[in-house]
């Protein structure tokens, strides 16, 4: 029966680190050991013992450590809440991996970790919390300072919660590592990692954790970032359940959040503005036209961002871009003449096919960035800059759908008043329903996309006091161009037999794109001077040859009638 020690030489003497069951485990800690830098040689001691209960001894791995750089980590700067964790897994999941990917990125480059080989590796999150005594406090600090006040509870307390739920997920980590059957389990064979998992038969969260644990020990076996994200990209290559994909996911998010694989990747670019355009290239799974050529890496990545099959990596880049858009760094720091076109190019990528990328955060990005041009700060100079970059948008629509969006962030709610203002006048400014358009459309997407608006409207936190007045002026407008010569008669052709008309008209007014009001009221109408004409059941039923047939064609219209708010008779 074998063991085997991993010794650690600190001050000229060697430590015991720990104890493992298994090689392979050994080695990959001690690799770990080794891309943390911490001491100054690691070895493996295999201890065998005989027959006769006498012991043997031989080193297998012994390698001096690089030398760390005497600069002492710092945790880097944070200024938002994070999302607060309630429960020890709640530390596993990706809001939280993210926030540890920027809190820590200077722990996390020199030990060559990513977040979730932190959190489900025993040895290194004990190691962390060991042997950065002044980091590891430091970082639990900043968390429960920033949440405190959210959680309405004073900063000790919530600061000594954050320590115990660290500690368990070390002790749930530990005890994961401890499970002989998932010892040997590695992304080379994904399909067998996911196998001997379910074959513990436990419940799902203890389950994830035991895979999640055997990646992260893979993955400190692996060399380099570029090497962590091809083992996780080439496990993605085998048939998975969706689940078991979203926890791979899960890491590639993590792996992307490091700038330096990022760097890898991409390539240098010769300012902030291309690398955002090459980051959103990335995101989308798009061929990069500024780089001759991918790499097998590159190439696996960007199909798998392409096919969908990767939200949480997706989100990953989406987040860094939205905190480097928001930033003070200049996008053209190489040629300042170009900083406004950068921009405009940017605001042009990120709003694409009629739609706002990224949401209020995005929204919130633009508009902080938007912001540098104005000498006045804090509100003024940033209510200053949402009028500007609404005007900017070329897209009547997309201007109102960019102010509906922005108040629904946290610093859109503080300048409520002005993006009602400016929303009001843009909208209270259109006389006519081709004043919302960017270019003639057909009638369907005319009224779908209207439609849409008084939805967003009616959702929006503006409240309904201040946005039932421009629900109803769109309305109107909507009623007008309903009412003019042709539009009815595209919806309802005259040519066609009495079913097909009457079907597709009600069919518009209970599926259709508008809301309850004088639009639809109008449609309705037609409608109803439709039921209205002379011996209607027999016009309606001529094309129908069987009186079952004829039966059923009406049962089917009435009950559409129904829906459609409408009566017959």
């Amino acid at each position: 029966m074998a063991s085997f020690e991993v010794q650690v030489k600190s001050d000229k003497r060697w430590i015991l680190e720990g104890v493992c069951e298994d090689e392979q485990e050994a080695l990959r800690v001690a690799a770990s050991l080794l891309a943390a830098r911490r001491f100054a040689a690691v070895k493996v001691i295999k201890e065998t013992k005989g027959p006769s209960g006498r012991s043997t001894e031989k080193v297998i791995f012994e390698e001096r450590c690089p030398p760390r750089p005497e600069k002492q980590l710092t945790i880097s700067p944070l200024a938002e809440a994070p999302e607060p964790c309630r429960t020890a897994g709640d530390l596993a999941r990706p809001p939280a991996r993210a926030i540890l990917n920027r809190l820590l990125r200077r722990y996390l480059d020199a030990a060559g970790l990513l977040p979730g080989e932190l959190i489900f590796s025993y040895h290194a999150l004990k190691r962390f919390m060991d042997h950065e005594a002044a980091l590891y406090p430091s970082a639990v600090d900043r968390v429960a300072t920033l949440q405190a006040p959210l959680l309405e509870v004073e900063v000790k307390a919530r600061r000594d919660e954050l320590f115990r739920l660290v500690e368990e997920a070390g002790f749930k980590a530990r005890d994961a590592e401890r499970e002989k059957l998932m010892r040997k389990a590695t992304l080379d064979n994904p399909a067998k990692l996911i196998a001997a998992a379910d074959r513990l038969s436990m419940p799902g969260e203890l389950r994830d954790l035991y895979v999640q644990t055997a990646i992260a020990r893979d993955l400190m076996g692996r060399r380099g970032w570029l090497g962590k994200l091809e083992a996780l990209v080439g496990a993605l290559e085998v048939e998975l359940a969706d689940h078991d994909r979203c926890l791979i996911d899960a890491f590639v998010a993590d792996a992307l959040g490091v700038p330096e694989l990022i760097q890898d990747l991409l390539g240098p670019r010769p300012n902030l503005a291309m690398a955002m355009h090459a980051l959103l290239d990335l995101m989308q799974g798009r061929p990069d036209p500024r780089m001759r050529g991918d790499s097998e890496l590159g190439e696996a990545l960007r199909r798998r961002l392409s096919s969908g099959e990767l939200p949480l990596a997706q989100a990953a880049i989406l987040e860094r871009v939205v905190r480097e858009v928001g930033g003070e760094q200049p996008l053209a720091r190489n040629d300042p003449s170009r900083e406004e076109d950068s921009f405009a190019d940017l605001v042009v990528r990120l709003t694409e096919g009629g739609r706002f990328l990224g949401g209020p955060p995005m929204a919130e990005a633009l508009t902080q960035r938007c912001a540098l041009r104005y000498r006045e700060g804090g509100l003024v100079g940033w209510t200053a800059a949402l009028r500007s970059l609404a005007l900017q948008l070329r897209d009547p629509l997309l201007r109102m759908d960019y102010l509906l969006i922005l108040a629904e962030g946290p610093r859109g709610a503080q300048a409520r008043g002005e993006i009602h203002a400016t929303l009001s006048d843009l909208i209270l400014a259109c006389q006519t329903v081709a004043d919302f358009l960017p270019r003639p459309m057909p009638v369907l997407e005319v009224l779908e996309r209207l439609s849409n608006l008084q939805r967003c409207l009616e959702a929006s936190s503006l409240g309904d006091e201040l946005t039932r007045p421009l629900v109803e002026h769109i309305d109107g407008l909507l009623t007008d161009f309903l009412g003019r010569k042709g539009i009815m008669e595209g919806l309802d052709d005259p040519t066609r037999p009495l079913h097909e008309r009457a079907g597709m008209l009600v069919s518009f007014c209970a599926e259709g794109p508008l809301l309850e009001g004088r639009a639809l009221a109008l449609a309705r109408q037609r409608v109803v001077e439709l039921l209205r004409q002379p011996d209607f059941v027999e016009a309606f039923t001529a094309n129908f040859e069987s009186p079952a047939a004829k039966q059923e064609a009406l049962v089917s219209f009435y009950k559409t009638l129904t829906a459609a708010g409408l009566k017959a008779g």
